[in-house]
């Protein structure tokens, strides 16, 4: 399995995960259980509707790193996208950072990267997280994600594991 998939598959696992939950401003913590002794496993997220169709434009997903160095973040976006473009963001205008699209279902298209401390602390520091992207009639999307409670909710994931 490659790296890339393994650090995939537990992301988007954990999309379906139910658990303890707690609401920190625009971020949700939620944390549940492993197997017995072994303490729980918790994920931060934030999940923006379209208004008028309810349809989920974005959902992120933020959780300890598999190999527990850090942060990893899972981005999933709907269809219709140029999946050559790939994604770009940036954190109140400064420019974090592109990836491309790694894998897709029915669901949506997913993106799963590594959050480096400087970004992390960029994000505690800054208000909105950017997300772009280009649709298939080739027009730029921006999608804004607080960061309200982002501060409080990596807190949270770091107290509970």
């Amino acid at each position: 399995m490659s790296a890339r998939r393994a650090l995939l598959l537990p992301l988007a696992l954990c999309l379906l995960a139910t658990g303890a939950a707690a609401q920190l401003r625009d971020w949700a913590v939620v944390c549940q259980a492993e197997s017995e002794g072994e303490g729980m496993r918790c994920q931060m997220s934030q999940t923006l509707l379209e208004p008028g169709t309810g349809e989920t434009i974005l959902s992120l997903v933020i959780r300890p790193s598999p190999d527990g160095a850090g942060l990893s973040m899972l981005m999933a976006l709907p269809h219709g996208l140029d999946l050559a473009a790939g994604v770009r963001f940036d954190i109140d205008g400064a420019d974090a950072g592109a990836a491309p699209f790694q894998t897709s279902d029915r669901n949506g298209v997913y993106v799963a990267l590594p959050l480096p401390e400087p970004a992390v602390d960029a994000m505690r520091a800054g208000n909105a997280f950017n997300v772009r992207v280009t649709t298939l009639q080739g027009e730029e999307a921006e999608i804004p994600a607080s960061l309200l409670g982002f501060t409080a909710a990596v807190a949270r994931l770091a107290r509970e594991e």
